[in-house]
């Protein structure tokens, strides 16, 4: 558990740093262009795909390794989600994106209800071998 904390904020230190470079770092390091965010998938008019997906993995890192404060890790992903997407305001070549910041959202509830799913069926199980 000591590990998943330590990636966790490891985690969200990188994530600040890309979320606040004027530019795009990624794009810097993999395509040579700091202007391009490189895509995971194809942009959407309704979704970035690469926000859903990076706040799908840091909830999803954030809940395995904080389970018995899960209201705190929720206010804390919701909080710089939110942060994050209206800081970029104020940074030089970045922008508030309305899409981005509902993809952030957007990748935190899925990994909510993941989470939330398997603690249900892991206790279901849990039980099940109890009575047998």
């Amino acid at each position: 558990m000591h590990f998943l904390k330590i990636t966790f904020y490891i985690s969200n230190f990188i994530l600040f740093i890309l979320y606040l470079y004027p530019g795009s770092l990624l794009g810097c390091i993999m395509i040579d262009d700091c202007d391009t965010q490189p895509q995971i998938l194809n942009q959407s008019n309704f979704l970035s795909f690469n926000h859903l997906l990076i706040f799908f993995i840091l909830s999803i890192l954030g809940l395995v390794s904080f389970p018995e404060s899960f209201k705190k890790t929720m206010t804390y992903l919701i909080v710089i989600s939110i942060f994050l997407e209206f800081a970029q305001m104020i940074v030089p070549i970045r922008s508030f994106e309305f899409v981005d910041l509902i993809s952030n959202l957007i990748g935190i509830v899925i990994a909510v209800v993941i989470y939330k799913i398997l603690n249900i069926w892991r206790f279901k199980n849990r039980n099940v071998n109890n009575i047998l």
